[in-house]
C-alpha cells in the first residue's frame, strides 16, 4: 500500500468514525475536519491564481443521519408471509404471537446498534473561511507559486 492509499485510508477511518463532518452543501465529499475541506477545496482548485479565488467559502457542518425503526412488525410481518406461501394453510394466515413481536423488536434492536450509518445531513452550524487568510496560515508556499 502506498503512502497515498494510507492516507487515504486513515482519512476515510477518521471521517466513518466522526461523529460530525464537514463539506459544502452540493459536493458529497465530506472531510473530518474544517480545515480539511479548505484544502480539498484549494487542491481542486489549484492552480488557479489565489487573486482569481473567492475572498471567503462557506462550508457546513453535517452529522450522522440517525436511523428510525419503529419496532420489527414489518420485517416480522414479512417473514410470516414469506413462510405462509412456503408452508402455510392456503386459507388463512399465521398470526404473529408475542413471544414472535418481543423477538422481532429484539432483532431490530440488535441490527440498528450494530449499525454503522454512512449518510449525513447538515445541522445547520457553517463556517465562513477567508480563503486568503487560510492560505497565508496554511499554504504560505501558495502566494509565491506562480501558475
Amino acid at each position: 500500500m502506498s503512502g497515498d492509499e494510507r492516507a487515504v485510508s486513515h482519512q476515510e477511518a477518521a471521517i466513518a468514525t466522526a461523529e460530525t463532518c464537514w463539506g459544502f452543501l452540493d459536493d458529497e465529499v465530506l472531510q473530518a475536519e474544517a480545515d480539511d475541506v479548505v484544502e480539498y477545496w484549494l487542491d481542486a482548485a489549484h492552480p488557479t491564481p489565489i487573486a482569481e479565488l473567492p475572498e471567503t467559502i462557506e462550508i457546513h457542518e453535517f452529522r450522522r443521519r440517525i436511523v428510525v425503526c419503529q419496532d420489527g412488525s414489518r420485517q416480522l410481518e414479512d417473514l410470516l408471509e414469506k413462510l405462509d406461501e412456503e408452508y402455510g394453510n392456503m386459507e388463512g394466515y399465521t398470526a404473529p404471537t408475542p413471544a414472535m413481536k418481543a423477538a422481532a423488536e429484539a432483532f431490530v434492536e440488535a441490527v440498528v446498534a450494530e449499525y454503522h450509518v454512512w449518510q449525513c445531513e447538515p445541522t445547520g452550524r457553517t463556517e465562513t473561511v477567508n480563503v486568503l487568510d487560510w492560505v497565508k496560515a496554511n499554504r504560505p508556499g501558495w502566494l509565491t507559486e506562480t501558475p
